[in-house]
């Protein structure tokens, strides 16, 4: 009989790249697919070379990522943020936007399979909720944030706790002003397409501009 596996705590990340099946169905040229994966392979290098991040687990499918790192670790919600921050930040500055979902719960996971609840809750948050380019937080988590991070980092959007992956990681002032700068400038040249479209992109440019005007003023 082969070992029995079980699920174990884990703080879960389910990301979607936003309109990710239209830019698989209009990438004729495969332009979008080798520039994606040379983004992916950058994460994943980051991940394993790295003492501390190398303890987060990625799986990635088409345009949907999962992160998971399991909460025996110290401070594990907080690294798994911080990848996360820096990773959104990494497609949008690149033209990607991402929207998702983190949670705590029960998972497993290994190289042939992700299964648990957690990721269940994560990819709902993602999928059903988050709507707009934003990273939900889900309750469960914020006590394992420190309060430090959460003044700086987890503000309350109308109907739940979000990651303001803009601040706080990895980048001074003129690091974040580029990407945002490069994302405002992304937005004016989109053309319009429908109304569900317009309103992320009216969602994503207010977050860009409450962003810039932080950066600005410090």
């Amino acid at each position: 009989m082969k070992d029995k596996v079980n699920c174990e705590e884990y703080c879960v990340a389910s990301l979607d790249l936003l309109a990710g099946k239209s830019i698989i169905q209009r990438d004729s040229d495969d332009v979008n697919l080798n520039h994606i994966r040379n983004i992916y392979q950058s994460w994943l290098k980051i991940c394993r070379d790295d003492e501390i991040y190398k303890q987060i687990q990625i799986k990635i499918f088409s345009d949907n990522i999962v992160l998971a790192i399991n909460c025996k670790v110290p401070n594990a919600a907080e690294y798994l943020l911080e990848v996360v921050s820096w990773m959104t930040e990494h497609f949008l500055r690149c033209g990607y936007k991402i929207r998702g979902g983190i949670t705590k719960g029960m998972l497993y996971i290994d190289d042939i399979l992700v299964w648990g609840n957690a990721l269940v809750d994560a990819y709902i948050l993602e999928s059903e909720w988050a709507v707009n380019p934003r990273i939900i937080i889900s309750e469960n988590l914020i006590e394992d944030i420190s309060e430090r991070t959460q003044k700086l980092m987890i503000p309350f959007d109308i109907d739940f706790y979000i990651l303001d992956y803009l601040k706080g990681y990895g980048k001074n002032a003129a690091g974040y002003l580029e990407t945002i700068s490069i994302a405002l400038k992304r937005l004016d040249e989109e053309p319009y397409i429908n109304e569900k479209i317009k309103g992320k992109n009216d969602y994503l440019r207010s977050y860009l501009l409450k962003s810039k005007q932080y950066w600005e003023s410090r």
